[in-house]
């Protein structure tokens, strides 16, 4: 009856994270960013952003090359820039909702009518859902454009076949869905810093930017450790720290380090977020 209970809280408060408005403009910003990631490289060396491409496609010969191929558009969109900026407007919603709530005392109600495990529940697992809801969605849209535009696996000759196999399978479908999932699960991991900063800070300002610096160190630290001796010598160690190898979990032989790693980082916020809310003896509960 208790988890029916949290988890009707969660429903709650996913509905109002995931408002239509912000949920709009949210894929809207995300779709913005997968399109300003730089989708192909031109003879000059010189960098061209899927946008771009997209824009010049009438005047290309796109079967000739399979990096104009939708599949490998539709994941250059998770560029460094667009990671970089993901985590934040991914969780729009809920920043905005619950720096909300702080401001006009509606959390204390809100506490009131729930005990702690359940506000717990509720606050962290609709704001790891609305994340990962949205960006799947926005992902999904943005592959969605690129496939009426971009040749298909299928459009290309038979000198390509091998490469497509090698690349995507037997099954591309297969693939798709499996990307998909990896999607969706990086929008939760991208959601753990939002959700504990929530947890003690009101301003929305310091709510958009700091995921922001948290994001760029953590993009930073992974580049260092990339070539330290210890990650050149475990390589698949410092892939499974690496938020952005997410979409890829189901496509790798090697899943379960990430995958704990991942369910233990959810744990984490978990308990950071219980901890944070009612560290005062004088809260309301």
């Amino acid at each position: 009856m208790k988890s029916k209970c949290h988890f009707k809280g969660a429903f709650f408060e996913l509905r109002k994270c995931l408002y239509f408005p912000f949920f709009v403009l949210s894929v809207a910003g995300l779709n913005i960013l997968f399109f300003m990631s730089e989708g192909a490289k031109g003879a000059d060396g010189k960098g061209y952003s899927v946008w771009r491409v997209l824009t010049l496609s009438s005047h290309l010969s796109l079967t000739e090359r399979i990096d104009y191929g939708w599949l490998h558009m539709w994941e250059a969109g998770l560029g460094p820039w667009t990671l970089l900026a993901a985590p934040v407007i991914a969780a729009a919603g809920y920043i905005y909702t619950n720096s909300e709530e702080k401001r006009n005392r509606a959390e204390v109600f809100i506490k009131m009518r729930r005990n702690r495990i359940s506000f717990t529940v509720s606050k962290v697992v609709s704001g790891m859902l609305s994340s990962a809801i949205t960006l799947t969605a926005a992902y999904l849209l943005f592959g969605g454009i690129l496939f009426f535009f971009f040749p298909k696996p299928s459009d290309y000759g038979e000198s390509f076949a091998e490469v497509i196999k090698l690349m995507y399978g037997d099954d591309t479908v297969v693939y798709v869905l499996k990307k998909t999932a990896g999607v969706f699960l990086m929008g939760v991991g991208m959601a753990i810093v939002p959700i504990v900063l929530c947890a003690f800070i009101d301003d929305r300002y310091l709510l958009v930017s700091l995921p922001l610096l948290a994001a760029y160190l953590y993009e930073r630290i992974m580049q260092r450790l990339y070539y330290t001796p210890a990650g050149m010598e475990h390589p698949e160690t410092v892939e499974a720290l690496n938020i952005e190898n997410l979409p890829y979990l189901f496509l790798r032989q090697q899943k379960w380090l990430s995958l704990l790693l991942l369910a233990g980082s959810v744990l984490i916020c978990f308990i950071s977020y219980h901890l944070i809310r009612f560290r005062r003896k004088d809260e309301v509960l």
